[in-house]
């Protein structure tokens, strides 16, 4: 057992008579500053003394949160729900929008009508339908079915979130899958926010160590070139053509962005996810199915910015960055 160790346990002790539930925000919230602070470079043993006594930090924790002696301590969320709330409200918001799209935006049918004048020339007519306008409001609400279900963890007990997360998780990546390619397939960047929403709390929960925060950013940072990588590679192999001048613009940007958010730069996170939102706003803007790759690529982006975001605000104490 390591000095960092010893000092969360003798925290714990000095915590022994707050409930549990406060308990573990407090520890929370101390584990992810020191985390940071090691992450920086410090070392282990000036990040301690300029914590104080761990008798000292619980006692300052316990009038942080506002407890008065003899009072009962107040008690309030931990980190790792509130980052899962967060993420679970960002993928409800995303299954809405990406409900009132597929219903009432996309062109999902098309038409061909053929009439012959009084000249006898034919007339050939091209149209296109919506989901809601072929089918109607009661197949148009199908759509929402898998917001509706983020509401279940939403809702439920708090003992109950977590099994429903995964489980609502599982159910709206198999109906991207079946669901076809023109419905389904809409609903991946939804999916991404849902595991994330299961994931990240996860690694809240087991104490932000520094070295899986670093892979996580590592990988994070990947994920966001990556896409301009693989069209980059398919541009030199002539699969694809590509307009120079837009193309490098914005593949400076993305690899901008990717290196700080390795760096873990202040709000970094924050524009990976306007650049995610941004790009699946691109995406659907032509109407053109081909564009799903870069509803995909907007989601993914999306999604890694969301998830530094919620892990990030969810331990104030912590400082900046995810």
């Amino acid at each position: 057992m390591n000095e960092v160790d010893r000092y969360l346990q003798a925290l714990d002790a000095a915590l022994a008579k707050v409930p549990l539930h406060s308990r573990q925000a407090i520890a929370d919230d101390v584990r992810a500053h020191i985390a940071d602070a090691l992450e920086e470079g410090r070392e282990p043993g000036s990040v301690l003394a300029a914590l104080g006594a761990p008798e000292e930090v619980a006692r300052a924790a316990r009038e942080e949160l506002g407890e008065a002696p003899g009072e009962e301590p107040i008690v309030r969320a931990d980190p790792a729900t509130k980052a899962q709330r967060l993420l679970l409200w960002a993928a409800l918001a995303i299954g809405v929008v990406t409900a009132v799209l597929i219903t009432f935006l996309m062109p999902m049918y098309e038409g061909i009508s053929t009439e012959t004048t009084v000249d006898g020339v034919e007339i050939t007519t091209t149209a296109t339908a919506t989901l809601f306008e072929e089918m109607g409001i009661a197949v148009g609400l199908i759509p929402l079915l898998p917001a509706a279900l983020v509401l279940l963890p939403l809702l439920l007990p708090e003992r109950l979130q977590r099994p429903f997360g995964w489980g609502v998780a599982a159910a709206v990546t198999v109906f991207s899958v079946i669901a076809g390619f023109t419905i389904g397939a809409f609903y991946l960047p939804m999916a991404f926010v849902l595991w994330a929403a299961m994931l990240v709390p996860v690694w809240i929960r087991c104490g932000r160590h520094p070295r899986s925060g670093l892979a996580w950013r590592v990988a994070g940072a990947l994920a966001i070139a990556l896409p301009v990588v693989l069209v980059l590679v398919a541009a030199l192999g002539r699969t694809v053509e590509l307009v120079a001048v837009p193309f490098g613009l914005t593949a400076a940007v993305v690899l901008v962005v990717a290196v700080l958010f390795g760096m873990r730069r202040p709000y970094a996170d924050v524009v990976a996810a306007v650049l995610g939102a941004g790009m699946m706003l691109a995406a659907v803007l032509p109407g053109d199915l081909l564009m799903m790759a870069f509803w995909w690529t907007g989601g993914l982006w999306l999604t890694i910015g969301l998830s530094a975001i919620a892990a990030r605000i969810s331990a104030p104490s912590s400082g900046s960055g995810g």
